[in-house]
């Protein structure tokens, strides 16, 4: 069951695959976030690095809605969408699963010279393809850099998205990656 806090946070991720706005998660917004992600990276459609994207996206939307969408539309509502969620943080085995898959597939993803880290430029990018003002990512890059060396390692980013979906400090970086708390 997800706290309060859990679900102010949520929102902020739930807006990130609302990629058309319209208070809902469809399958063509999760084909607009592989799409965007693939511009960003001159991915073609066909091309095996779009397919490998294309697959975990799709993979997600189809977790989401075998147990979310409980009136089988297609579409997620936000209420729907932290039912799912709450399922995930209660599941351990899960949780590990798909908030890693998503973690490694958003690093991988954005990290476009591929050093193995994110730097400042790249978690813009990151914030521009998913409709974010890069401005808070400037804000908040430093804070997100946990170990304070100018990069952002998977091995950060991946405590940071447990922070996100699990602390309950207020306080915790991690609460910050998709953008402001409301």
């Amino acid at each position: 069951m997800l706290t309060e806090f859990q679900k102010v946070k949520l929102p902020n991720l739930f807006n990130m695959f609302d990629m058309d706005a319209d208070g809902t998660i469809n399958q063509r917004d999760i084909v607009r976030i592989v799409d965007a992600c693939s511009v960003k990276r001159g991915w073609q459609n066909g091309e095996k690095e779009y397919k490998a994207l294309y697959n975990h996206f799709i993979s997600i939307w189809e977790n989401l809605l075998e147990v979310a969408d409980k009136n089988q539309d297609d579409h997620l509502t936000l209420e729907e969408f932290l039912k799912f969620y709450g399922h995930i943080i209660d599941n351990e085995e899960l949780y590990t699963q798909m908030i890693q898959g998503l973690g490694t597939a958003v690093f991988s993803t954005f990290d476009t010279n591929s050093d193995g880290n994110l730097s400042l430029a790249e978690y813009q990018d990151f914030y521009r393809v998913i409709g974010l003002k890069t401005n808070f990512a400037t804000t908040i890059y430093t804070h997100l850099d946990l170990d304070q060396n100018g990069f952002i390692s998977i091995t950060e980013l991946l405590k940071l998205m447990d922070q996100f979906f699990k602390s309950q400090d207020h306080q915790s970086p991690g609460n910050f990656i998709f953008g402001p708390i409301a």
